[in-house]
């Protein structure tokens, strides 16, 4: 049954195949589970990695699978239950694809999430895993953190309009908090959105007195906060995947 099921909904239903593979690899007794190998063998075969791209539209741009860390829970849970081999076959083809299974968004909090509930990821699948991101978290906890030393921060910004060279000039200034920009609502609203694309540690706020309204940039530490509290939440994870 099994088999079937895998094999007619692996290549579009992954994630559902590995939810299934991992309930019967756990519950059914050791000497059952050898007959799960086929239904694995094709999971595995089918594993969401390379982007999918339109037959009706290739210049389009390929659509990169959806990944979501239960379902890497999931296949590593099953498939050390049912065959080892697969099982590394599965962790290689991870690490293989970066994009769909990135390291912060799937990889660390699968793990995460395993070790919690008491995986040792000490099978060779769950070993190359951990491997690979404990190595890339003590690599971001080696890096310097500290907050900034005064008030330049990046101007890099993704329009050079004279108003958001104005916008870069502030960004630049190591001296200036704050900036008020006067302008009618279209500009405002303009520079606003390019400190929004450009991700700056800028707040804005528009003053409704006066016409016409200026628009209060005032730089912020959020990058520095950021970092900050990524390094407490590397530092835990650390702990609990390298011990």
């Amino acid at each position: 049954m099994a088999d079937s099921i895998v094999t007619g909904t692996a290549a579009n239903l992954p994630a559902a195949c590995a939810g299934l593979l991992a309930r019967l690899g756990t519950t059914w007794p050791k000497q059952r589970r050898v007959a799960l190998t086929i239904a694995a063998s094709r999971l595995v075969a089918t594993l969401p990695g390379e982007p999918v791209r339109n037959p009706a539209n290739p210049a389009w741009p390929a659509r990169v699978p959806t990944v979501k860390p239960g379902f890497v829970v999931d296949l590593l849970t099953g498939l050390d239950a049912i065959d080892a081999a697969l099982a590394g076959h599965a962790a290689a083809h991870i690490l293989a694809w970066p994009v769909p299974y990135g390291l912060d968004a799937i990889l660390v909090p699968a793990l995460r999430q395993l070790a919690e509930a008491g995986n040792r990821l000490d099978t060779p699948a769950g070993a190359q895993l951990r491997t690979a991101v404990v190595a890339h978290l003590r690599a971001r906890v080696a890096l310097p953190l500290a907050p900034p030393a005064d008030w330049r921060r990046d101007s890099t910004l993704p329009c050079r309009c004279a108003h958001c060279q104005d916008l870069a000039g502030f960004l630049d200034d190591p001296a200036r908090k704050s900036w008020v920009f006067k302008a009618a609502e279209a500009l405002r609203g303009h520079v606003a959105d390019t400190i929004r694309k450009a991700g700056s540690d800028v707040d804005t706020a528009t003053d409704q007195r006066g016409r016409p309204y200026p628009l209060v940039c005032t730089k912020t530490q959020a990058s520095y906060q950021r970092r900050a509290r990524q390094r407490q939440q590397d530092l835990k994870d650390l702990n609990l995947l390298a011990g």
